[in-house]
C-alpha cells in the first residue's frame, strides 16, 4: 500500500517553529489528507531518508538517496542541513527531522515515484508523523 499526500510540495505548509501544542494540531490537521491506496503505475524511482543529529545539538543532517530498481543504480543523492526548530519531544520528531529532509529532497534532479521514511506514519498516536 501507498500512503500519499494529495500533491508533490516540498515547501513545507507551516512553520516548524511552533509549540507542541500547535505542532499536535498540524498533525491531526495533515493526517486528514493522507490517502491509502495502490500505485497507479509502477515505482521506476524510489527515494528513501533518513535524518541524523550531530553531537552538537544545533542542527538536523537529512539525506536522501534515490534508486532506480530497473538498473539496480543509485542514480541521485544528497544530504543537507537544517536548524533544529524545536528540541526532542517524543511524537513530534518530524517537526525536527523534516527541514533538513525536505532541503535533501528539494536538491533533487528528478521527482521519485516514492519516498521510503523511517517513521511511524499513520501508526503514530496523531496518525500523522515523518
Amino acid at each position: 500500500m501507498c500512503y500519499t499526500a494529495p500533491v508533490w510540495n516540498l515547501e513545507a505548509p507551516q512553520s516548524f517553529r511552533v509549540s507542541p501544542e500547535e505542532a499536535v494540531v498540524i498533525q491531526r490537521k495533515l493526517a486528514a489528507l493522507v490517502e491509502i491506496r495502490k500505485p497507479e503505475k509502477g515505482l521506476r524511482f524510489i527515494a528513501g531518508v533518513d535524518a541524523a543529529f550531530p553531537s552538537d545539538g544545533r542542527c538536523a543532517l537529512g539525506g536522501v538517496v534515490v534508486w532506480d530498481p530497473d538498473s539496480a543504480c543509485v542514480v541521485d543523492s544528497h544530504t543537507a542541513e537544517a536548524e533544529l526548530p524545536m528540541p526532542y519531544i517524543p511524537g513530534l520528531l518530524s517537526f525536527r527531522e523534516l527541514p533538513a529532509v525536505l532541503a535533501a529532497l528539494r536538491k533533487l534532479s528528478r521527482k521519485p515515484d516514492a519516498v521510503m521514511c523511517d517513521g511511524q506514519g499513520i501508526a503514530h498516536p496523531h496518525r500523522m508523523d515523518l
